[in-house]
């Protein structure tokens, strides 16, 4: 999963907000060294994982790009004003 959150007065509550629907998804091992990647074990399928994530970010502004690349999927959670991610991932779905 990477994400960006938009900058502003709401950025903190939101980040705590993502992080605490990631930490409640883990099941098993994660890493999160890098800013604003984590790649993480989870039971959820990758549609009911975005729903959680989603629920967790404003949906206008922030963006969650998450992949279950052994199974060749992805989805685009939020505001993605780029639309070529679709062509060079054909197989990632905007939810």
């Amino acid at each position: 999963m990477s994400f960006r959150i938009h900058e502003d007065a709401g950025y903190n509550v939101t980040y705590e907000k993502l992080i605490a629907a990631v930490r409640k998804s883990v099941a098993g091992n994660w890493w999160y060294e890098p800013t604003s990647f984590y790649a993480f074990e989870s039971e959820l399928g990758i549609s009911d994982l975005a729903a959680t994530l989603k629920a967790a970010i404003r949906s206008d502004r922030d963006l969650i790009i998450l992949g279950m690349p052994d199974f060749k999927s992805g989805r685009i959670i939020g505001k993605c004003d780029d639309q070529d991610i679709f062509k060079i991932i054909p197989f990632m779905k905007n939810v």
